[in-house]
């Protein structure tokens, strides 16, 4: 009962009281007086107190506003890997991948992303190996970026951002799944008719250098997607300029060309050719009882001088695991020759990383729930030069929140 309905209650029994008392004697009727006062002194202390502890709680819950505008995710992965790579010992090793995400947001139009992630300065892996005799392992800043989206149809990012570059069926043919890119870019959206239309596009700082030019990427993709009948079909382009490759020292690593053409000097390898990709790909979704996708990914790089300069990969994906139960089985090949693509950025788990070879992966996915999972994954391939073959199997349990 609120405050002001206990005072009135208890007015309107001091009314009944006063005139029960009516003919009572003049003590009594002052006593009772007296009663009915000291009950409204202490009411209106209550009331008071009452008063004071709201305006208590609206203040600490004004003092942390901000943190219901806060969003808190993350994941876990622990795999089991073993790699047979001709020519090398063979090898087991036991993994761990950690990630967490904040998102702030800021306005209605502007909000603040930033994930940190173990790994090393690798871009191409979160990935840390159980060794080093129980040491600790570090924490990247795996991305740090704004997000502007002033429309439906328009978003911008800036920092280092999630990858804005669309990769048909999960395509790791240019783009490693861990790569964030630094810099800014720029995607759409939008309605034409009965099909719907998006552009991507980035500029990108790749590396920075006080006493040489800088290295980086502009880059961008367009594309479709549309109903025949009903059958689901998305296709597109894209195109992906490295600025002042030609000569640099290779990427984020000296002496890791990972399969694309160097040359060395003073010890360190540089690139002979310049990338400048020209991609194409499309998705096609089968009207079945569950879902079944087919997937296509091809590269050309217009600025090398030698034969080695496409690469491909084609495959399927049946399913989906997203709850529980639900179980998905994924089959890609690839044949992607040694400067087709720009290496420090592609998949760093087929053939160890390095193009210039060809190979199948197959992949099996099932969902304990909507937040663990199961995944096994064998990757296979030849190597082109040298020749040499390459096997690598994968178990992971993946765990999200």
């Amino acid at each position: 009962m609120q405050i002001k309905t206990k005072l009135a209650a208890a007015a309107f029994c001091a009314v009944i009281l006063s005139s029960g008392f009516a003919s009572g004697s003049a003590e009594e009727i002052e006593m009772l007086r007296e009663e009915i006062a000291s009950l409204k002194e202490r009411l209106s202390k209550i009331e008071s107190s009452q008063q004071a502890q709201q305006e208590k709680t609206a203040e600490i819950e004004e003092s942390f506003a901000w943190a219901r505008d806060l969003e808190l995710s993350g994941d876990f992965r622990y795999r089991y890997e073993n790699i047979n790579a001709e020519g090398k010992d063979n090898r087991d090793r036991n993994r761990i991948r950690a990630r967490i995400s904040l998102k702030a947001i800021i306005t209605d139009q502007i909000s603040y992303h930033m994930r940190l992630a173990s790994g090393s300065d690798d871009p191409t892996s979160a990935n840390q190996s159980l060794d080093g005799g129980f040491a600790s392992k570090d924490f990247w800043l795996d991305r740090a970026y704004m997000k502007w989206r002033p429309s439906e149809s328009w978003e911008l990012n800036l920092g280092k951002t999630s990858n804005p570059f669309f990769r048909p069926g999960g395509s790791q043919l240019l783009w490693d799944s861990d790569v964030n890119p630094e810099g800014a870019a720029i995607k759409y959206s939008g309605n034409l008719g009965e099909a719907r239309i998006f552009a991507n596009a980035g500029g990108m700082w790749v590396e920075e250098n006080s006493s040489d030019v800088d290295q980086d990427l502009f880059g961008m993709q367009a594309g479709f997607e549309t109903k025949i009948g009903e059958t689901g079909l998305l296709a597109g382009a894209g195109y992906f300029d490295y600025g002042n490759v030609e000569g640099s020292k290779t990427f984020y690593t000296v002496n890791n060309s990972g399969g694309n053409s160097t040359f060395t000097d003073a010890g360190i390898e540089k690139y002979i050719y310049d990338y400048n990709l020209f991609e194409a790909f499309a998705e096609i979704s089968l009207p079945t009882e569950f879902p079944v996708t087919l997937f296509g990914d091809y590269v050309l790089n217009t600025a090398s001088d030698v034969e080695e300069d496409t690469g491909w990969l084609a495959g399927v994906e049946f399913g989906r695991a997203k709850k529980k139960g639900d179980m998905a089985l994924s089959y890609n090949y690839r044949d992607v020759e040694a400067d087709a693509a720009m290496s420090a950025f592609t998949d760093s788990d087929f053939l160890g990383g390095r193009l210039g070879g060809d190979g199948h992966k197959i992949q099996a996915k099932y969902a304990l729930n909507k937040n663990v999972s199961l995944a096994a994954a064998f990757i296979t391939g030849e190597i082109s030069e040298p020749e040499l073959s390459y096997d690598r199997l994968q178990l992971d349990l993946k765990l999200k929140f």
